[in-house]
């Protein structure tokens, strides 16, 4: 879904799945599994990830594609 960056060399992300009319999200702190979270639907999931997405914007992450060509 989404890759984000911090000074000092953090990363994080997350990762979308389906299942049947449900979702999963895996996010990840430095390549490594920290959350798993199941969904009734797709929209609620996305919604979800945005929202953790905005967090991490408000304490400090970038967007990683953004954050390259930019020093912190």
């Amino acid at each position: 879904m989404w890759r984000m960056q911090r000074s000092g060399g953090l990363s994080a992300h997350v990762v979308i799945g389906f299942q049947g009319r449900g979702a999963w999200l895996i996010w990840f702190l430095n390549d490594r599994p920290i959350g798993i979270r199941d969904f009734a639907d797709w929209r609620t999931a996305i919604q979800w990830s945005e929202r953790m997405q905005f967090q991490n914007w408000t304490t400090g992450w970038r967007d990683a594609q953004l954050s390259a060509s930019t020093e912190y």
